[in-house]
């Protein structure tokens, strides 16, 4: 009898680390994809927009002054994934540009 609780106790032991691993991976997953919720916002791709269009030598207080909330808004959003990635919280792969250069 000793030994069937023992094994029923591993049993549910195991199961709820599997368990754990698994909603460990899908909060990862759903931090990405409120991420990536952003990229549909209209004012996140105008300025992103902006961005890439830019020439190489660009004066950042030129920019600053013609399109400063635009930049501003996709700075804060890049800025806080950084914090979620130093915290281990967001995966680095979402940044796919970043990782090709």
């Amino acid at each position: 009898m000793e030994i069937a609780i023992g094994i029923v106790g591993a049993v549910t032991g195991i199961a709820g680390i599997i368990i754990s691993l698994f909603a460990f991976y899908h909060n990862r997953i759903e931090a990405v994809n409120a991420f990536y919720s952003n990229d549909r916002d209209a004012q996140f791709i105008t300025a992103r927009r902006i961005v890439h269009t830019l020439p190489d030598k660009y004066n950042p207080s030129e920019v600053q002054k013609e399109f400063g909330d635009s930049i501003a808004f996709l700075i804060l959003s890049y800025d806080q994934a950084g914090i979620l990635v130093k915290k281990k919280q967001l995966h680095f792969w979402i940044f796919p540009r970043v990782l090709a250069a």
